[in-house]
């Protein structure tokens, strides 16, 4: 259940509480979002610090994408060059033990919470992927499960988690002046590191973003998309300072 716009949540920092959050990340190829690569890994929602990581290529996609390529004599829509597939195969396995896999750790760890940066995108792509790869019962217990599950925006974090000094670090949106939370952005500003888009070292740089934005308010609130969240940001904090960052996007 995403959580309705304008529900605020205070974060507890706390050290008594140590409730464990899941990061997660996808990769996926063709326009219909299937997933090649799966990542997600169980932290500890108050230090931050990472309990345990699995990164998984799934079978089935990738062997969609070597059939392409032979067909077609180029890979697929958004299947990234500095990958082989031939290599990510032999790594693989099928779709419905990577689910299973992540079932199995999400429950040991009473996990309730999922976070992705654009968790829509994300839960929205397993679902689609296991419409292809999984049978119906299978499907059904997997989406019983992960629809049980809070489904946190990482973005909506930085609405009220975001210092005004670090603001003007952030390029902005030419049209609106909102500046920008994607993460492509935010990892370079803030970190000092580039979001790569492999699923796992995506997770572990989102999790420093959420580092951040926790130390600085611990609030949460989701306002449906990743610019919704920007337009809020500068709703409640810097609306007088539109005009943020030292570049602008299109």
């Amino acid at each position: 259940v995403i959580l309705p716009c304008k529900s605020v949540k205070k974060m507890s920092v706390s050290l008594e509480k140590r409730e464990l959050f899941c990061m997660l990340d996808t990769e996926t190829i063709y326009l219909k979002k299937r997933v090649y690569e799966l990542a997600f890994s169980v932290y500890d929602s108050v230090t931050c610090d990472i309990v345990e990581s699995h990164k998984f290529y799934v079978k089935e996609t990738l062997e969609s994408a070597l059939f392409y390529f032979l067909r077609h004599q180029k890979m697929p829509i958004f299947w990234p060059n500095r990958l082989n597939v031939i290599d990510c195969l032999k790594q693989s396995i099928t779709w419905q033990a990577a689910i299973d896999s992540m079932l199995l750790v999400l429950k040991k760890h009473d996990i309730k919470n999922i976070i992705a940066h654009n968790v829509s995108f994300d839960v929205s792509a397993i679902y689609k992927t296991s419409e292809l790869y999984c049978e119906e019962s299978q499907y059904n217990k997997m989406f019983d499960f992960l629809s049980s599950l809070n489904k946190l925006e990482l973005s909506g974090f930085f609405v009220h988690g975001l210092p005004e000094g670090l603001a003007y670090l952030l390029p902005h949106k030419a049209k609106s002046g909102c500046a920008t939370f994607k993460a492509d952005f935010l990892c370079p500003t803030l970190l000092g590191v580039s979001q790569n888009h492999d699923a796992l070292s995506d997770c572990a740089n989102q999790i420093q973003l959420y580092k951040i934005a926790l130390a600085n308010s611990g609030i949460y609130k989701h306002c449906g998309t990743i610019y919704g969240n920007m337009k809020m940001f500068h709703e409640v904090q810097y609306e007088n300072a539109r005009r943020l960052g030292t570049g602008e996007l299109e």
